[in-house]
């Protein structure tokens, strides 16, 4: 692939010193936690939806799925509908989660494990838990980060050089300015691959096919197994069971559960249904469907993955490579720093603070989050061929923390012996899903089965140890606060809505 890269390069450069130059004028003194972490629970609607964003519209967007794309076609769209379902859930847990972190001060999703099950030791090793599963996730990020500078630039900056470079500069941002900066910079990496990236997406589907209808007719024509899920392939169950538990598992993420504490009230937080259904669907949409037809090009690149670089350089030259570069980027960016903010402050507060109980906690956080990337960094630099595998087998962990969570939310039977059974069934469940050949005759597989036995015994376990002591009071909570999230501590719920 012939690319000028200077020009490529240099919109790369431009593209970060615009998002540090946001950070810094967006600066807020991190003097407290409630800053830090969680903004002052003042942020309007539109950071949030953008902070919200950057959990599930991650770098890989730009080539795992596109390379997915190229080589089945239809399977990997299942983001935009799991991403849609996932809303439904921000919706509902809205104002139940909002009330409790301004009520009881709660800052991350350790936080609410803790208080809802009153188990300061369940909170600990859900902070751990947590550190572990989207630490090998912030990983595999950084890595994709490196592989899109790399992959942008022709080589010209190495994987090893961009894992450093991509590490420092996000790491820079985020440990400095804590959650303000994540969501100023989700704001304007939201922004250019949401407006400007479907300009230049239309442009090239039209460039390249002379349109989307044309390109599905190219595909129906000569490959038209790309545009079904093919049953008897395994594909149509697979997309069904990821649809499932992607949108049940989205909000066992802290990146997109502690967004949900961020806003001024539950209304500004479900605000964001205004432009992240539609962001959901336009973007997927417009990112993997024009892929979809690189493999009917006579120089189509071996690695499907680059697919989308290379129509970008093939049709719109190297200013468009290098935009396509800064939108593969910022998805990278805007999810590794949320995710970084979102593992180190919960560890930070539940685990550091037993060591060195003199240090402000906002301190500990800070260099928490240092820590964090610095590890990462390295652990990115050194080729782990198992570093995927892993990966995904961590990712099934976390959909069981879906149980706990809703189950938390919305049934005061839940309880914390139904948490700690649950987490252990579906973890156990995840393990023999990848390590074992258990599941292999199922048609669920060992992640949804892990979740439905994970039910199974939390509702088992309400029943038989009952609700906890504190738990009338924690809903009593929630009968206080309005929508708007005004506090009315002698009113019920007929007279707050």
């Amino acid at each position: 692939m012939s690319i000028n890269t200077p020009v490529v390069i240099g919109i790369l450069v431009a593209f970060v010193a615009i998002n540090l130059i946001a950070a810094k004028l967006y600066h807020k003194p991190q003097e407290t936690m409630e800053t830090y972490a969680v903004g002052d629970r003042q942020m309007p609607w539109f950071f949030v939806c953008f902070t919200y964003m950057a959990g599930w519209y991650v770098g890989s967007t730009y080539t795992g799925w596109v390379g997915n794309s190229v080589d089945i076609g239809l399977f990997p769209q299942y983001e935009m509908v799991y991403s849609i379902g996932s809303l439904l859930f921000m919706y509902l847990f809205a104002r139940p989660v909002w009330s409790w972190g301004k009520h009881y001060n709660l800052e991350t999703p350790s936080d609410f494990m803790g208080v809802r099950y009153n188990s300061p030791a369940f909170q600990k090793f859900y902070s751990v838990f947590m550190l572990i599963v989207d630490g090998a996730w912030l990983i595999i990020e950084i890595i994709t980060l490196a592989y899109i500078i790399n992959v942008s630039t022709n080589g010209a900056v190495s994987m090893t050089a961009g894992v450093w470079i991509s590490g420092i500069v996000v790491g820079l941002y985020t440990t400095i300015g804590g959650v303000n900066a994540t969501a100023i910079t989700s704001v304007i990496q939201g922004f250019s691959f949401v407006v400007v990236g479907s300009i230049l997406f239309i442009y090239i589907a039209y460039k390249a096919y002379g349109g989307f209808v044309p390109l599905y007719e190219m595909i129906s024509l000569h490959k038209p197994e790309l545009l079904y899920l093919p049953k008897e392939s395994g594909l149509q169950q697979m997309w069904i069971v990821s649809v499932i538990t992607g949108t049940l598992g989205s909000y066992c993420w802290p990146t997109t559960f502690q967004r949900l504490y961020l806003s001024s009230s539950p209304r500004e937080t479900k605000k964001t249904l205004y432009i992240a259904p539609i962001c959901a669907v336009i973007v997927v949409f417009l990112i993997l469907v024009p892929a979809m037809g690189v493999s009917f090009m006579d120089d189509a690149p071996a690695d499907s993955q680059i697919a989308e670089f290379f129509i970008a350089n093939k049709y719109s030259g190297a200013v468009g490579l290098g935009l396509v570069g800064c939108f593969a980027g910022a998805a990278a960016m805007g999810s590794i720093s949320a995710t970084a903010n979102c593992i180190s402050v919960p560890f930070a507060k539940d685990i550091l603070t037993m060591i060195w109980k003199k240090t402000p906690v906002v301190k500990l956080a800070k260099w928490t989050t240092a820590a964090v990337f610095l590890f990462s960094m390295i652990i990115a630099s050194v080729d782990i061929p198992q570093l995927n595998f892993f990966a995904l087998i961590l990712y099934d962990f976390v959909c069981m923390c879906i149980i706990p969570l809703v189950g938390g939310v919305f049934w005061k039977r839940g309880n914390a012996i139904g948490a700690w059974v649950s987490m252990g069934i579906g973890c156990v469940c995840a393990l023999l899903q990848n390590l074992t050949d258990v599941f292999a005759s199922t048609s669920m597989g060992g992640t949804l089965i892990g979740m439905i036995l994970s039910a199974a015994a939390y509702i088992v376990c309400g029943f038989i140890f009952g609700k906890q002591s504190h738990i009338d009071e924690m809903f009593d909570v929630l009968k206080k606060y309005d929508n708007d999230g005004n506090y009315y501590p002698n009113e019920g719920m007929e007279t707050v809505k």
